[in-house]
């Protein structure tokens, strides 16, 4: 959905459509580093498009967020089962928080977690330890009683700096 939308608003400058894996491996490190880069594999200068091609982006993605976005297998079951040990669960995305809160909804996952935070909800984005360690205050979680599920290197550069215990999500989008 993430490269549909992106393809949609490069074509409004005339530009070819990026291939799916090229644009996946931008992803992860918020929207701006994802325009910016893919401006740049058009030779495109940021500063003349990144406004436009940013609005644009935005709004086919908001358009088209449950078009190819499914649950991986076992997902649900693993969240049902984790609330009902009583943890704790949030999500801490380089995603507009709009966006993740829209998705968790229509996916019916967002009574399972207490907190969403996007990249414009905190003060740091991933991979910035501070954005990780900002939800588990958020949450009243020392770090030695948190781990963080991630699926891309974004995901897995934040928490280094926080010190909690880590998952990584090879089937993910990186």
């Amino acid at each position: 959905d993430i490269a549909d939308a992106l393809n949609r608003a490069l074509a409004h400058l005339g530009k070819a459509p990026l291939t799916e894996e090229r644009i996946s491996g931008h992803i992860g490190n918020g929207v701006r580093r994802l325009i910016e880069s893919c401006l740049k594999d058009h030779g495109l200068p940021s500063d003349l498009h990144f406004a436009a091609t940013r609005q644009r982006f935005l709004e086919n993605y908001e358009a088209g967020l449950l078009v190819r976005t499914r649950l991986y297998p076992g997902v649900e079951v693993a969240i049902e089962r984790l609330r009902a040990a009583g943890l704790l669960l949030a999500v801490l995305t380089n995603k507009p928080e709009k966006f993740a809160v829209l998705i968790l909804k229509a996916l019916g996952l967002f009574p399972f977690f207490c907190f969403v935070a996007g990249e414009d909800s905190l003060p740091f984005k991933k991979p910035h330890p501070q954005s990780y360690l900002s939800v588990l205050r958020a949450l009243k979680i020392p770090v030695t009683r948190a781990a963080m599920v991630g699926d891309g290197p974004a995901d897995l550069r934040s928490n280094p700096g926080c010190g909690a215990f880590r998952v990584f999500a090879a089937w993910g989008i990186t």
